[in-house]
């Protein structure tokens, strides 16, 4: 049946689709359901890169704290802890002024007393995308915390049994691991830059 299109004064066909048409609408929307579904509601696939940021704004945060420290002797360590078996990461005291305590700045454990800090993720943040975190040196060795100086250049610390401390280079660079469902990678240059990588 031919109708009188108002707008254009012309006839047109108002038959609707054809077979043909439906099906290819089909079999589209049959892939999609499929393939693109499970992935826009999986939470793993996004969490590693999710956490990956959270922790790139942690050690650049550390970073500027240490440049901008212009105490000649103030004993603090501006570092950010990996726990790799607690799947934890963050800085060790969130107080650096002067009332606060240079050999907690040190600890190998995460400060976790304010639970609105912005200075460490939480486990649970780890949990829910099954995410693991590791560092480590361009030797492949496993690192506890990555410290930076008054010039902001990262070092490399590994810690004991008995919080002791080693200290290592990133001569080559280091990285930072995130993997769950897919895996992301923070960088450290010799002299500073942090990216993701």
């Amino acid at each position: 049946m031919k109708c009188l299109d108002s707008y254009t004064s012309k006839y047109v066909n108002n038959q609707g689709f054809t077979l043909v048409e439906l099906v290819a609408v089909m079999v589209i929307l049959g892939i999609l359901a499929v393939y693109v579904a499970p992935r826009m509601f999986d939470k793993s696939d996004i969490a590693a890169y999710s956490v990956k940021n959270r922790a790139i704004s942690i050690f650049r945060n550390m970073q500027v704290r240490a440049m901008q420290d212009t105490r000649s002797t103030s004993g603090f360590c501006y570092q950010v802890v990996v726990d790799s078996s607690n799947t934890q990461l963050g800085t060790p005291a969130l107080d650096f002024s002067s009332s606060g305590s240079a050999s907690d700045s040190c600890s190998s454990t995460i400060d976790t007393s304010d639970s609105g800090s912005f200075y460490y993720i939480p486990t649970t943040e780890f949990d829910e995308g099954n995410v693991t975190v590791s560092a480590s040196n361009s030797e492949g060795a496993s690192l506890g915390a990555i410290r930076f100086n008054s010039k902001g250049q990262p070092i490399p610390i590994t810690f004991d049994g008995s919080d002791a401390e080693v200290t290592g280079t990133c001569n080559s660079g280091c990285t930072l691991n995130f993997v769950g469902g897919d895996s992301a990678t923070v960088c450290f240059e010799s002299e500073g830059y942090i990216y993701a990588c």
